[in-house]
């Protein structure tokens, strides 16, 4: 099997972070052409505000580690939100609990974006 490690790009490296972190439901779109703010749209699901944070923060442990990617903005980090957003510039993260997600069904609104990666909604239970 080819050792692809090196060959990724960043958004899915971001995504194998949030997944790491228990992540659930991941979504990533292309929306350059289509958007003024960035190239790639990452969405995730989770469980908790609390898990929803710790997400968070493993991604901007992971993005410390990196040279070449930097968050410029974030929202919705300190408040008791449903939805935190971080900006990297070319990628933008959304990390929301399960009811923002269905209330805000950012994928349909971005509908007519190709689908980069779809995650199942409970890959968990299934085994191989």
């Amino acid at each position: 099997m080819e050792d692809m490690l090196n060959n990724k790009a960043p958004w899915e490296e971001l995504l194998e972070v949030a997944l790491e972190a228990k992540a659930k439901d991941p979504v990533v779109q292309d929306v350059s052409g289509k958007s003024t703010w960035g190239d790639y749209m990452l969405l995730v699901t989770a469980s908790s505000q609390v898990h929803m944070r710790g997400i968070y923060h493993r991604l901007v442990d992971y993005v410390k580690t990196r040279d070449d990617m930097t968050v410029y903005k974030q929202s919705g980090v300190k408040e008791e939100n449903r939805w935190i957003l971080m900006d990297l510039g070319s990628i933008v993260i959304n990390i929301m609990t399960e009811e923002a997600r269905d209330y805000y069904r950012l994928e349909d609104v971005w509908f007519d974006s190709p689908f980069l990666y779809k995650g199942k909604e409970d890959q968990s239970s299934k085994s191989s």
